[in-house]
């Protein structure tokens, strides 16, 4: 599971090749303004470990991305929009911004998202 390999960035897409998974991306609709994506591949590429989605109505963009020894993946960025999907009990729960989203290893979790 070390070897996994995380990435994340920036899409345009209406269409970004989510994985067949039991669960909704994080984002509030799919626009052309750009959403930050997060994806998970096998050390090899050849198995898809999830991917996901997160971003408001506005320009959202991943500028880090780091995953903690117990799996857990943390992606830096910023947002414009004034809707991004923080979570109850966050730092700041509003506005534009640098942002911290934390995802479960397999993406299916949003664990905590704040504005700093």
């Amino acid at each position: 599971a070390n070897d996994n390999i995380y990435f994340s960035g920036q899409s345009h897409s209406t269409d970004f090749p989510l994985p067949s998974m039991p669960y909704t991306p994080y984002q509030l609709n799919e626009d052309v303004l750009g959403s930050i994506f997060i994806a998970g591949l096998s050390a090899d590429f050849t198995e898809p470990l999830g991917a996901t989605f997160i971003g408001g109505d506005k320009v959202d963009m991943a500028r880090s991305i780091d995953v903690a020894p117990n799996g857990n993946i943390y992606v830096t960025g910023f947002t414009n929009s004034s809707n991004y999907p923080y979570t109850i009990g966050a730092l700041e729960t509003s506005g534009k911004g640098i942002i911290i989203s934390a995802f479960n290893p397999d993406l299916s979790e949003l664990i905590a998202s704040t504005r700093l």
